[in-house]
């Protein structure tokens, strides 16, 4: 199965998107663009400490919401930004990737629309950190990202 190559443009909307992200005050662990196989489309994978703690429902609301509000690139559709846990089977795999090459590959389990072949490479990785953030800035930072994303309807 061929991969494609990332396109400049979206690497660059990536890169983009993790600036904007932390001028908002949220600090991912690791951001990466991803290819899925069986949809034929990239999507952002973004891994984030506080996922588990704050749910995938509030935390897609505010990165909407920065996207309504123009805080986030307009070139990243926020349908294609995947938030995960720190603990995840492949966000541990992308936590340890070589930057400069390397690849993962998370097979299906199973059939259905949910279903998923995911490829990485080590280049497309935006950002990641060597280790996550305590608990302590990851409450700081959604605190201090939802207040400012909150501005941006006020």
């Amino acid at each position: 199965m061929d991969i494609p190559e990332l396109p400049v443009a979206l690497k660059d909307a990536g890169v983009a998107f993790d600036r904007d992200l932390r001028r908002l005050g949220l600090r991912c662990d690791a951001l990466t663009w991803a290819w899925d196989a069986r949809k034929q489309t990239f999507f952002l994978f973004l891994v984030w400490a506080g996922f588990d703690r704050f749910g995938p429902v509030p935390i897609a609301e505010k990165i909407f919401a920065a996207y309504r509000g123009s805080a986030l690139p307009e070139e990243i559709d926020p349908f294609i930004v995947n938030v995960v846990g720190v603990n995840g089977r492949l966000a541990k795999q992308v936590m340890s990737m070589d930057r400069g090459g390397g690849m993962v590959r998370l097979t299906p389990r199973g059939e259905g629309p949910h279903v998923f072949d995911l490829h990485i490479t080590g280049s497309w990785i935006i950002h990641r950190e060597r280790k996550p953030h305590s608990i302590i800035d990851v409450k700081k930072d959604w605190q201090r990202f939802q207040s400012r994303v909150d501005e941006l309807a006020a």
